[in-house]
């Protein structure tokens, strides 16, 4: 493929993983720091669950439905914690487009930081119209966002 596939982020954050852990999963706050995807709706901490959103693609906005697939919350101070979601649009019932992003929040410098990663492959005869380019470039600006607001506290 290219060099923006899958569209990942890699970031250090200097806050402890639960502190993390609530600014990405508190859809209703999306609009106060995130320019990537700028509304979710739904319950993004129950498995199963739908996740209607809108995403800027550069001077386009889409959206895309997803559902909650993977759920591990931080049980304890110091544990890493993981979401992942997928695609689960009409294409993807189809098996034209797939795709499942994982977020993943691992603990480091004795928890007081975090190491967040983000990814998401995509399958499915479509995944050629895919403007990975602009999803990577969402990423890296969303991880940066994230970032800063759980630096802010």
């Amino acid at each position: 493929m290219s060099d923006f596939y899958p569209p990942s982020a890699e970031i250090r954050i200097e806050a402890p993983v639960e502190t993390v852990w609530d600014v990405l999963l508190d859809g209703a706050r999306y609009p106060e720091w995130n320019k990537f995807i700028i509304r979710v709706e739904g319950d993004l901490t129950s498995k199963h669950s739908p996740i209607p959103m809108r995403v800027k693609l550069g001077s386009q906005t889409v959206r895309p439905r997803m559902r909650v697939v993977i759920v591990e919350a931080p049980r304890q101070s110091g544990d890493g914690a993981r979401w992942v979601h997928q695609y689960d649009g009409r294409l993807a019932r189809w098996g034209w487009l797939t795709s499942e992003r994982h977020h993943v929040m691992t603990p480091i410098q004795d928890g007081a930081a975090t190491l967040y990663k983000t990814w998401e492959p995509f399958g499915g005869w479509m995944r050629g119209f895919v403007p990975y380019r602009k999803i990577d470039g969402g990423f890296k600006a969303q991880a940066l966002q994230l970032k800063a607001r759980a630096e802010r506290g």
